[in-house]
């Protein structure tokens, strides 16, 4: 089995199967840059994600601030996932993330029930999550083929993005 690469242009057939997280529709030297900063915004979304689930609930009061609960566990997932999308480049290891994500998110409910600070776990709150992850997940490959989409309407009348 060859390696990908991801600086190179796929070949058609690596290309449909979806193999790979194929952004060389960005202009030149741009992939690695928004890699890196995918893999430091996921860093940061799991500590937020961590933070916020497992501190006291006075402290973590949305309803104060006008937010739903539910609301705030799909958006969290589904950021964190789309970030976790544009860290790797291969389509294993984005299935690794959604779930270790999903995963994740059933470990800090356990963690809210297990911990003695007024908060207790939710199953609604663990399909919140579930669905934050497959939101990311497909705002990212829709992402991607609006990318490839423009980068091929523009080689048609030789731009490039």
């Amino acid at each position: 089995m060859t390696q990908f690469v991801p600086s190179e242009p796929l070949p058609p057939s690596r290309a449909a199967s979806g193999l790979a997280f194929d952004l060389s529709f960005l202009p030149d030297g741009y992939e690695g840059p928004v890699r890196r900063f995918a893999r430091v915004s996921l860093a940061l979304c799991l500590v937020i994600i961590t933070v916020g689930s497992l501190v006291p609930p006075s402290l973590a009061d949305l309803a104060a601030a006008g937010i739903n609960d539910k609301t705030a566990h799909l958006a969290g997932y589904a950021g964190t996932m789309l970030c976790a999308a544009f860290a790797v480049s291969r389509r294993r290891a984005r299935w690794a993330w959604g779930l270790f994500l999903l995963g994740y998110g059933a470990l800090m409910e356990w963690g809210q029930a297990a911990m003695a600070l007024g908060r207790d776990a939710s199953l609604a709150d663990m399909a919140a999550n579930g669905a934050g992850v497959f939101t990311g997940a497909v705002c990212a490959v829709l992402m991607v083929r609006l990318g490839q989409s423009a980068a091929r309407r523009g080689a048609k009348d030789g731009s490039r993005l």
